[in-house]
């Protein structure tokens, strides 16, 4: 077979690393929007914070869409021409803690001091550093003051958006001090906005904390992409190398990978490799078979991964049990769905379906509240597969 190697190697634009930006980001149009209304908020003479949101099925681009606007704040800011530059922060939970967070979002130290007081146990109080006397080291009794503190301090001089990924590992108290914390700074209107971004377990974690108020804030479900927008998420980073996808395997692409930004993903860093990196013809049954092949490899390995999840939190059964249930539906109401699994005499059952959300296998978009849907795509017809063949095996 002839090859057609370039010249010079290029670096392949497709990363199924979570997080990664890839060359082409699309069809987050909406998303984007709400995150620039956040920003131009915070950034008038007025500032007008917010809390959002932001939850979706493992591989849809959670944390993809937290780097493209870290990585645009700049240009944002420009765009919608604030009166106060915007700071973009991104943390995960264990930055978040309050004796991190300062540092966090300033790159400044703050000092830990202990304390003795009753009101907080012996545990610490995190104070500004050079913060040893008056009013503001009274507020130290709670940890939802402490995370009050520390956020008006270090967003003094500094209007920050806060995203905050894989909220849906917080602790419950974390959580719920942190929404405190959040509408007190919005009732004060300081210059901070807080996105949390997770699973669908996020709202389940939220549901747990007691935050009574957390439904009022913006929300974004973040699902598969339309068709138009995965073509090009696809093609256009080959068209860069002046590779023109057959008809027939662009369409076969789309349909295998559904939609999904990481399938698109894989598809599309196995298609580099062979013919950009190795020169070989796009046009060639032969190479289509081996990435074609290359990408079932992949898709099931993550789905064996995601299965021995369910495995080993002792969710498989019932997860089973729901892929029956989905095999024909496209949406089952989450009640019917609990009352029936207790019906059938699984136990747990609550308990279980949160956590199958938080593994991605089902999850409520939020266009029909209280109606679940498939998460990962195709995982549930893996998992019945799977399973049926263990058992008779």
């Amino acid at each position: 077979m002839k090859l057609f190697k370039s010249k010079t190697k290029r670096t392949n634009p497709f990363n199924t690393r979570p997080g990664m930006l890839p060359v082409v980001f699309e069809g987050r149009d909406s998303e984007i929007r709400t995150l620039k209304e956040a920003i131009e908020g915070l950034g008038s003479e007025e500032p007008n914070p917010t809390l959002i949101i932001l939850y979706g099925p493992r591989g849809n681009g959670k944390t993809t869409l937290l780097s493209h606007i870290l990585k645009h704040t700049k240009s944002i800011n420009k765009e919608l021409k604030t009166t106060n530059e915007v700071t973009t922060i991104y943390a995960t939970p264990s930055q978040c803690a309050v004796e991190n967070l300062y540092q966090k979002i300033t790159g400044g130290q703050m000092h830990i001091e202990s304390t003795k007081s009753e009101s907080v146990k012996g545990g610490v109080k995190a104070i500004v550093q050079g913060e040893v006397a008056g009013a503001s080291i009274k507020v130290y009794g709670s940890p939802a003051s402490d995370y009050y503190e520390v956020l008006k301090r270090a967003t003094e001089d500094q209007p920050t958006l806060l995203c905050i990924d894989e909220a849906h590992t917080m602790g419950v108290n974390d959580l719920r001090d942190l929404f405190q914390c959040a509408q007190q700074c919005l009732m004060e209107r300081l210059p901070i906005s807080i996105v949390l971004a997770g699973t669908p377990g996020l709202i389940t974690t939220i549901g747990a904390s007691g935050a009574t108020f957390a439904p009022r804030y913006d929300v974004i479900t973040l699902g598969r992409l339309n068709t138009e927008s995965a073509r090009r998420v696809f093609e256009e980073p080959l068209k860069s190398d002046h590779q023109e996808v057959p008809a027939q395997q662009l369409k076969e692409v789309i349909e295998k990978a559904q939609n999904y930004p990481f399938f698109l993903q894989i598809y599309g860093r196995e298609t580099w490799e062979r013919c950009v990196a190795d020169g070989q013809s796009i046009e060639s049954q032969d190479v289509w078979k081996e990435i074609h092949e290359a990408f079932e490899v992949r898709k099931t390995r993550m789905y064996y991964e995601r299965y021995t999840e369910m495995e080993s939190t002792g969710t498989l059964d019932i997860a089973y049990e729901i892929s029956m249930l989905f095999e024909k539906q496209d949406q089952i109401q989450e009640g019917w769905l609990i009352d029936k699994l207790r019906t059938d005499g699984y136990e747990n059952v609550n308990e279980n379906v949160q956590a199958l959300k938080s593994l991605g296998y089902v999850w409520g978009p939020g266009g029909s509240p209280g109606y679940l849907e498939r998460g990962i795509p195709s995982l549930m017809d893996y998992v019945r597969t799977y399973t049926e063949d263990r058992r008779n095996n």
